[in-house]
Parts: structure tokens; C-alpha cells; sequence
């Protein structure tokens, strides 16, 4: 009895000094950060060397993060699968300004991360064999890639975004109607869903493809003739803030949602 007794305290206490830290277990593979100031504005940063970096907004009040080492379209029995992501990568939170960053940049580490709303200000990085994907945040966005896919699907508010070598897609439920956003790369399509009641100011360069508007009507949009430097400039919905999109070989295509 008083041998389980002395087991049963010291599970009690490992759960209080658990709780008690600024990282919190949350699965087998996941760790919670908890934030200094729950509910006030936060910063993200998160800098990976090989793999994918994922972030999805979720109703909670700390940054969960997961991670594994599967080489892109491995199954959940691949060698070398979920670690505990403080094993591969430097996690710290201080005054709300959360970072997380790869030990080693040569490492293949995949990171998938759920965030409360509130966030000031997102930056990711990562530089090959995966891609960045991004759903449902409400925050400036920048997003830096270097031969890999960028997808951003239902976000709201300013994204800087570029990449090397892949194709970048985005959808915004809603724009910032007073920011400026911009999207590179080098080899990929750039394709950019906006709202309907989308505003900008637009400066557009293709080395070797098309630019290309879907579910505009006539007076949507208005474009004049590429200047001397190449950059195709104009207007959606009478003019706003600048949207600068920038592609090397692939096509530019600007939609509104219908």
C-alpha cells in the first residue's frame, strides 16, 4: 500500500511541475507553448532547414506543435517517424513572442503547428523537400520558400510570399484595405483568389507566361501596357493598395470569388 501510495505522489507531482512549465505535453508526439499573456497579441516565427511547415488556427489559447521525420509521402509506418518536436527543434516563448527553429538546418523535419487567433505577425521559412501550408489565419503572413510549394487557403490580412521553385496559391475570406502585399517566385504559377469587393493597385511582371483574370467583368480591372522594366501595371475595383506579383516562368491568374 504504501509502496503504490509513493507511486500515485510522485505521478501527482511530475503533472504539477508538467503544468507548471512553459511547455506543456499535449500527445505521445505534441507539446503545447503556453503563452506569457493568454489572449493578447502574439508573434510566431518559425524557421526550418528540410521539410514542410504547416499551420492551422484552432480554438485554444497556446501554439501546439507536432513533428515527424517522414520524407514527403510516407505512410504513418515510415522509419524514422513523430518525435517530440523539442528533440529537432529550439523552441522558446518570451513576452508572447513565440520561435521556433530547426537545430539542424540539414535535418528532414516535418512541423505542424495549431495557433490560437490573435497573432500580430506570422513568419515562416523552411528551404526544401516540403512545402508551407497555411489555413484559416486571420494575421500578416510572411512566408519565405525555397524549391517547395506555398498554399494559403483562408486567410485574411497582408501576406509577403515567395519562393524558388514551386507554385504559390492563396485565398483570402478578407483583405487588409490599407496594406500592401506581394508574391514571387521563380518557377511555378502564381494563382491569387481575392473577395469581391477586392481593391488594389497592381503591378504584374511575367518573364514567360500569361497574366490571367477570372470572374472580373469588364470594368473590374484595367491594366495598361508593360514599361520599359517589364511590369504590367493597373487597377481592380478602382485602385487600393499595391498588390506586386512577380513570375519567372508560369502564369499569373487573379480570380474573385463569384
Amino acid at each position: 500500500m504504501k509502496k503504490r501510495d509513493l507511486i500515485t505522489g510522485w505521478c501527482i507531482l511530475l503533472v504539477v511541475l508538467l503544468l507548471g512549465s512553459g511547455f506543456q505535453t499535449t500527445g505521445e508526439r505534441a507539446k503545447t507553448i503556453r503563452l506569457s499573456r493568454p489572449g493578447q497579441a502574439y508573434t510566431l516565427e518559425v524557421t526550418n532547414g528540410q521539410g514542410s511547415v504547416t499551420v492551422e488556427a484552432y480554438n485554444g489559447k497556446g501554439v501546439n506543435v507536432s513533428a515527424d521525420r517522414r520524407p514527403p509521402g510516407a505512410d504513418d509506418k515510415a522509419e524514422q517517424g513523430n518525435v517530440y518536436p523539442d528533440q529537432d527543434f529550439i523552441i522558446t516563448e518570451h513576452d508572447n513572442q513565440v520561435s521556433i527553429r530547426a537545430k539542424d538546418p540539414e535535418h528532414l523535419n516535418n512541423i505542424r503547428l495549431q495557433v490560437p487567433a490573435g497573432a500580430s505577425s506570422i513568419k515562416l521559412a523552411t528551404h526544401n523537400k516540403g512545402n508551407i501550408t497555411v489555413s484559416n489565419i486571420s494575421a500578416p503572413l510572411e512566408i519565405n520558400h525555397l524549391n517547395g510549394n506555398i498554399s494559403l487557403q483562408h486567410v485574411a490580412g497582408p501576406v509577403v510570399a515567395s519562393t524558388l521553385n514551386g507554385r504559390i496559391e492563396a485565398s483570402f475570406s478578407h483583405t487588409d484595405a490599407n496594406t500592401a502585399m506581394a508574391f514571387s517566385n521563380l518557377n511555378g504559377d502564381i494563382d491569387l483568389l481575392f473577395p469581391a469587393d477586392f481593391h488594389a493597385n497592381v503591378r504584374l511582371k511575367v518573364a514567360k507566361g500569361e497574366i490571367i483574370f477570372r470572374y472580373f467583368n469588364a470594368t473590374g480591372y484595367h491594366l495598361d501596357k508593360a514599361d520599359n522594366s517589364q511590369w504590367t501595371t493597373g487597377q481592380i475595383g478602382g485602385g487600393g493598395p499595391e498588390l506586386m506579383v512577380s513570375c519567372g516562368r508560369g502564369n499569373i491568374i487573379i480570380k474573385k470569388q463569384r
